[in-house]
């Protein structure tokens, strides 16, 4: 009897485990409503790309993007890997230089996978030769082909220095109440502090939807430098006044642990009018 539930429990563990296993990318789609759009505004985040290797040369990648029908492609940060050798990297740029050519109104921020390999500000200056923004300093009106503008801003890593990080914030807040436009700040690492309230939409990832993570819940078993069960992992986040989206992350490469139920995504989210 003891036996026969031993083999049934290990049956049913590998048949969970097994069907967990997905490592094909999915779109996940988002919708948020605000008063500040006239239009609809679609935009696509991407994360924790880590200069994988895409067997198909990013074709899939480009294919998920295209069913969003994007007017904006903003870059989550963690898009280089830190133990990345030249050849990941200059793929990683030549991934980028597509993505701007295809696309218009590319933006990116840095995460701490670019701060740790020591090579930022070489990151920075080499993605903006392709005419993607540099979010951080700057924040950007970016337009749709239906006139509707939304105002998009960054914060970088921490590691960049807490006083420039927060000023970079407060900035990015000042500026999106004196333009009244809808407001997005992408952020690499998803956290909640003093301010976010005057944000419509806050973009993270980092925490790779959390690797292992149980069916149809936002619970995630390990985040970015191997937090367990870190707060935000994946999904919408609503708050008072503004929302939290956290992405999976594009990546299947880790060095933790492998995906389980928890499929690479590209994340589209589409700001609407509140009716």
């Amino acid at each position: 009897m003891i036996k026969k539930v031993l083999i049934s429990t290990a049956v049913a563990g590998f048949t969970f485990a097994a069907l967990g296993f997905n490592n094909k990318l999915k779109l996940t789609r988002y919708i948020v409503e605000s008063p500040k759009v006239k239009r609809p505004f679609n935009m696509v985040f991407l994360s924790d790309i880590h200069s994988i290797k895409f067997k198909d040369g990013g074709r899939n990648l480009f294919e998920t993007i295209d069913k969003a029908m994007p007017d904006c492609i903003l870059l989550g940060g963690d898009v280089f890997h830190k133990f990345g050798d030249e050849e990941d990297f200059e793929r990683t740029y030549e991934l980028l230089k597509n993505l701007a050519c295809k696309y218009q109104n590319c933006c990116m921020i840095t995460g701490n996978h670019e701060f740790e390999c020591g090579k930022a500000d070489e990151i920075r200056r080499s993605v903006a030769k392709f005419g993607i923004n540099i979010l951080g300093d700057e924040s950007y009106v970016l337009s749709a082909a239906n006139d509707q503008s939304i105002l998009v801003g960054g914060t970088d890593y921490a590691g960049f220095g807490e006083d420039e990080v927060l000023l970079q914030k407060q900035n990015f807040v000042r500026r999106a109440e004196e333009s009244g436009l809808f407001s997005v700040l992408v952020r690499h690492i998803p956290m909640r502090v003093e301010n976010d309230e005057n944000i419509d939409l806050i973009l993270s990832g980092h925490n790779h939807g959390g690797l292992w993570r149980l069916p149809k819940t936002k619970i995630g078993v390990a985040g970015g430098g191997g937090k367990l069960f870190p707060k935000y992992t994946h999904g919408k986040y609503n708050f008072n006044n503004s929302c939290l989206i956290v992405g999976s992350g594009i990546t299947t490469e880790t060095y933790l642990l492998p995906r389980l139920y928890n499929p690479p995504e590209v994340v589209s989210v589409s700001v609407v009018p509140k009716i």
